[in-house]
């Protein structure tokens, strides 16, 4: 897992679309998920801007709730992953962790 950290406007969302139209390239079925259906049209006009083929993006609802593994989904790329936890979460987060590849 590669994790792509920024602030706003940094480019993160592009890096996501980018990698996910490599993989779209290499015949891989991907997703890139982000928190609203807006968000998800927002994505895909970008990546029809930067002239990127991906799949349109699915929202953390549809994430959480749909068969992925059943429709033959090799990955998916997650747009700011602190919203999908808060999304899950009934409480607020204060903190959370991650592990570092090599670190």
């Amino acid at each position: 897992m590669q994790i792509i950290a920024g602030g706003r406007q940094s480019g993160r969302t592009k890096r996501l679309i980018e990698m996910a139209a490599e993989s779209e390239a290499k015949g891989e079925v991907c997703y890139i998920v982000c928190h609203s259906r807006d968000e998800a049209t927002r994505i895909a006009n970008i990546a029809r801007r930067m002239n990127l083929k991906i799949g349109f993006p699915i929202t953390y609802g549809e994430f959480l709730t749909r068969p992925f593994s059943s429709m033959g989904v090799n990955h998916v790329y997650i747009d700011n992953v602190e919203m999908l936890l808060q999304h899950i979460s009934v409480f607020p987060i204060k903190a959370i962790t991650i592990t570092v590849e090599g670190g």
